[in-house]
């Protein structure tokens, strides 16, 4: 990335700084570690199984049945047709008020989708890889108190692995409820495992902060926690981000209006983790606040006739994330859902206009268009796939790279760079959505065959892989 040109950081310098006593009181952070899948003789969870594969149905309705046998009780069995009836769709508020097992992947479930948008969990052909398997609880993703159980693999057998897991981890039922444990276990197969070798190895040597300017430090350990599972990670962001929260000044953390993005999503995917405190999130949570507030001015609509670069749709993308959480995560806290709600409408209000209109052809910009596809397909936003621009998008991505899996640079960015643009907006990224968009076995195949696709060089935040 070139360096922050003088005008940029004069900007920034020059945003109203959010004081401590200003900012709203936040003295608790509630979790959902745990999931009930029986209250008082009743279950409390469905499965949801693949309405397009019948091998990775099998997988789920064989669960099914192991749940019902190590109970004694019918759980529910729907189609993920029924729970997203369209396949880019949110998934139904009724299905939003109970506890989820979703079974298969990206390609097979759409109940992945929405969560996969968020990177919640990666399931897809690539990720976890061979036949691993990715079994994870996310954690109240609709602001209700419910979770889901990902059990998730890129191929069937690293399906059955998962589901077996599952089954191994199912706690007794006493007096009528049995309540299971977040679970948090990524088994690697194929190609990753080479890559979990590599993080397993860097724990020991992982560099600590000098400054607050190594804030990626915290995010990079996030992240690899994330996808691999591995809790040792959780424990290094959580000492990082001790360290910068020790250090905190001047309203934020040391974030721009890039790398704010990062911040943001890293700290909803770490939060959970066993490993952080009461105290550590609360003291994370409120400097993430102090920094969306000193950032505040992203909040705003921006004009959707001249978008501008990524500088104008990256930090915007950060804003409506971060607002998302705030309310999944603080419902009850009126001050800042009001502002939480305004930010969202603004933003989606923004993007919404900008999807619709974006036409410049200046090639240092085009990496919004990935921004685009990411907000709309984590906001499940179909106009904007349906509008021809999508499917332009997507011709861009695959055309991008040569067969070597190199790009043509952006103006002064990145040229010759490998797989990713900067900042980990990737045509891979646009290439995978419209796979599952569109259920186009060629983009799929495109997506699964892309060269160097893990020789990514800004790709802070998509280990183990390049697909969100």
């Amino acid at each position: 990335m070139r360096p922050m040109t003088l005008l940029a950081a004069l900007m920034l310098a020059a945003l109203p700084v959010a004081s401590q006593e200003d900012l709203p009181p936040i003295e608790r952070v509630t979790v959902y570690p745990d999931t009930a899948l029986v209250a008082d003789g009743q279950p409390q969870a469905t499965v949801v199984y693949s309405s397009a594969d019948d091998d990775v149905a099998q997988v789920a309705r064989d669960l099914h049945r192991e749940l019902a046998a190590h109970y004694g009780v019918e759980f529910p069995l729907v189609s993920d047709a029924e729970v997203c009836p369209e396949r880019l769709a949110p998934v139904g508020e009724q299905w939003r008020q109970t506890n989820l097992i979703v079974v298969g992947n990206l390609y097979s479930n759409r109940a992945f989708m929405p969560l996969y948008a968020l990177q919640f969990c990666g399931a897809d052909s690539v990720y976890p890889g061979g036949d691993g398997y990715e079994l994870r609880t996310v954690s109240n993703p609709w602001g209700t108190g419910r979770n889901v159980i990902v059990v998730g693999g890129s191929s069937v057998a690293g399906m059955r692995a998962g589901a077996a897991a599952l089954i191994e981890n199912l706690p007794d039922m006493h007096d009528g409820d049995a309540v299971l444990p977040r679970l948090h276990q990524i088994e690697p197969g194929g190609a990753e495992i080479a890559h979990f070798d590599l993080a397993r190895a860097r724990i020991e040597t992982f560099p600590q902060p000098s400054g607050q300017a190594d804030i990626q430090r915290f995010w990079l350990a996030a992240y690899r926690y994330h996808w691999t599972g591995d809790e040792r990670w959780a424990e290094i962001a959580r000492d990082r981000l001790r360290w910068f929260n020790d250090h905190f000044a001047e309203g934020k953390y040391a974030v721009s209006d890039y790398s704010m993005q990062q911040l943001f999503r890293a700290w909803d995917l770490l939060e959970e983790s066993p490993s952080l405190s009461d105290e550590d999130r609360v003291a994370g949570l409120r400097n993430m606040v102090a920094t969306a507030l000193t950032m505040r001015r992203y909040g705003e609509v921006g004009n959707v006739y001249t978008v501008g670069g990524t500088h104008s749709t990256v930090p915007r993308w950060a804003m409506w994330r971060f607002a998302r959480y705030l309310q999944r995560t603080l419902p009850d806290h009126a001050e800042l859902m009001k502002i939480a709600r305004e930010w969202e409408a603004n933003m989606t209000e923004y993007f919404e206009g900008v999807l619709l209109r974006f036409r410049d052809a200046s090639d240092w910009r085009a990496a919004s268009v990935d921004v685009f596809m990411r907000w709309a397909a984590a906001a499940q936003e179909p106009d904007y796939f349906t509008s021809g621009n999508a499917r332009a998008a997507t011709l861009w991505a695959v055309n991008e790279n040569d067969t070597l899996g190199y790009h043509n640079g952006m103006g002064t960015y990145g040229s010759a760079r490998t797989g990713a643009i900067y900042t980990g907006f990737s045509n891979l990224y646009i290439i995978q959505i419209a796979a599952f968009i569109y259920d186009d076995p060629r983009l799929r195949w495109l997506s699964n065959h892309l060269p160097n696709r893990d020789l990514t060089i800004y790709a802070y935040g998509y280990f183990p892989f390049g697909a969100c």
